[in-house]
């Protein structure tokens, strides 16, 4: 969940899921956030930082949390969970994206994949999960926010073909380098440059990499050898410097292949007999260029001579890439949002299925006398209602702010009162917070929620009809009374802003009233005789 090959792929699959089916908890397990977790993190109800955390503590945590189905996106990589995975903190087990073959546990369900990275009976029995295989290609990706426009302007007819890999280093087996040797042989003003994310730091280690080819007759002149670019979009407009991306084997690439064909360059790969092997014919695959899959070495080497023989071919795919996948399922993030939400919920419904009917369950069911009717910010002693304030008062029955209502137990209210609350809150804690109100209502039960309506206090401020002090008026609504901090208005929201935001928690309904009628407050406020609080009566 941050800048990583997993994180461009785990916003396409998770952005689209459906949040009135699936509430996101993510637990981010890196000593930093970056600015690509600042893009991951809206997508989520619940963002927990558990680095440096013990497995006991991030166990309790996720029971707490009440996880049904917990993802690893790590698998036997740095930094992994797998001893946490070992002891089930959840029901549901699922590798997903990060490591590209069985963990080996019997605590992790399933494995997501597709029927062209695993064909079907082709190597099921080497995983201790199920392979669960989507209808369509397993990633979906999300492109860098902010990436730059592809070189369409190489190769000219005169042009020497510039092959090029920018994936790390440690995936360039023997046999991948006698094929690009081979390319370059056959192809004799044809160049290469390799520039990886490891193993070419130093001048020794791209040097030792340079004496390879020059030990095999390819000159140091045919050669560009790099370090890596930190600045992402540095290293993306490098794709510029390359006519044909020659993808890593038996190792495929992911991302790299995904860059490179978002930034137009086209791309060789040979399908293997592993998952490992077929992620970049899966991709390809996805965006209709299965021609670029080779079956053999020899016919991996006879594509890219033939791809490099054909300028205006590589000249017609450089100029239509982008367009070629952004009208393909590898950047259909609602066909991923609904493949995905189907396979969660099956494999829900086969761990449910598992359980003997003649089993008491548990009631769900608390008994109606014992829910609370919770008035946050009340002022007013009513009774049947529960006041809940910051501020320790005689009429006060829980001192709490309003952002941390881990004292109340999941399913504990009927009916929640917030008038004026939400306004008061920074940006990233009006989702925490509605979530929190989620979890605290029982299934049918009511959130009477009111603020201030931005859209109708900014036509009325910009009425030329109102006199300044009556504007100054208006001004101090907008953006609270300021007499102290706990006065301010930290958000403006309006009807669209509130209905997304309840949407993405999952609320079923939403009514919008003039009135809410049950407490005497702000919500019935009016300017010139215009309500200007949205009132709405939301339903769990």
């Amino acid at each position: 969940m941050r800048r990583h090959s997993v994180a461009y792929f785990l916003r396409g699959a998770l952005e689209c899921l459906s949040r009135h089916e699936f509430q996101l908890y993510a637990y981010f397990d890196a000593h930093r956030e970056d600015q690509v977790s600042a893009w991951l993190k809206p997508m989520f109800h619940h963002w927990r930082d558990i680095f440096s955390v013990t497995h006991d503590k991030v166990f309790d945590t996720l029971r707490e949390d009440g996880i049904d189905i917990l993802f690893d996106l790590s698998g036997h990589t740095g930094s992994n969970r797998m001893l946490l995975f070992a002891r089930r903190p959840a029901p549901v087990q699922v590798s997903y994206i990060g490591y590209p073959d069985t963990t080996g546990l019997d605590t992790i369900d399933y494995r997501i994949t597709d029927g062209d990275a695993d064909p079907p009976g082709d190597g099921d029995e080497y995983h201790s999960e199920k392979l669960w295989r989507l209808p369509r290609c397993f990633l979906c990706y999300a492109p860098p926010e902010g990436s730059p426009e592809p070189t369409n302007i190489r190769p000219a007819a005169t042009d020497a073909i510039v092959f090029g890999s920018f994936n790390n280093r440690a995936k360039i087996s023997d046999r991948c380098f006698e094929a690009w040797v081979a390319i370059l042989q056959r192809i004799p003003d044809a160049r290469l440059v390799i520039k990886s994310i490891n193993g070419l730091e130093d001048d020794d280690s791209r040097e030792g990499l340079r004496k390879r080819f020059t030990d095999q007759g390819i000159t140091e002149d045919r050669l560009d050898i790099r370090r890596f670019d930190d600045d992402l979009e540095g290293h993306l407009r490098r794709y510029g410097d390359i006519d044909i991306a020659l993808d890593t084997f038996p190792y495929n690439g992911t991302t790299t292949t995904c860059e490179a064909l978002w930034m137009g360059v086209p791309v060789i790969s040979l399908r293997g007999d592993r998952h490992a092997a077929r992620v970049s014919g899966s991709l390809l695959a996805c965006i209709g260029l299965d021609d670029l899959v080779a079956g053999s070495v020899e016919e991996y080497i006879a594509v890219a001579i033939a791809l490099a023989s054909d300028r205006s071919r590589l000249q017609a795919l450089r100029a239509g890439m982008r367009t070629r996948l952004l009208a393909s399922p590898l950047l259909d993030r609602q066909s991923m949002g609904a493949a995905l939400g189907d396979a969660l919920r099956s494999m829900w419904h086969t761990y449910c299925a598992g359980f003997d009917p003649s089993l008491p369950l548990e009631d769900d069911h608390t008994v109606a006398e014992q829910l609370l009717r919770l008035h946050i910010g009340g002022r007013t002693a009513r009774e049947g209602w529960k006041i809940l304030d910051i501020e320790a008062r005689e009429e006060v029955d829980f001192v709490a702010d309003v952002r941390d209502l881990s004292a109340f137990a999941a399913g504990s209210c009927r009916q929640i009162y917030a008038a004026h609350v939400l306004d008061h809150l920074q940006v990233h804690e009006i989702l925490p917070v509605l979530n929190e109100f989620y979890r605290l209502l029982i299934p049918g039960g009511l959130l009477y929620l009111s603020v201030y309506d931005l859209d109708t206090l900014c036509s009325l401020f910009v009425n030329p009809e109102f006199s300044k002090p009556e504007k100054f008026a208006i001004m101090r609504t907008i953006f609270g009374a300021q007499d102290d901090s706990a006065d301010m208005h930290r958000i403006g929201l309006n009807f669209d802003f509130l209905i997304d935001y309840l949407k993405d928690v999952g609320f079923s309904s939403a009514e919008h009233v003039e009135s809410l009628g049950i407490f005497d407050d702000a919500s019935d406020a009016h300017i010139a005789g215009q309500p200007i609080s949205l009132n709405l009566i939301i339903t769990r």
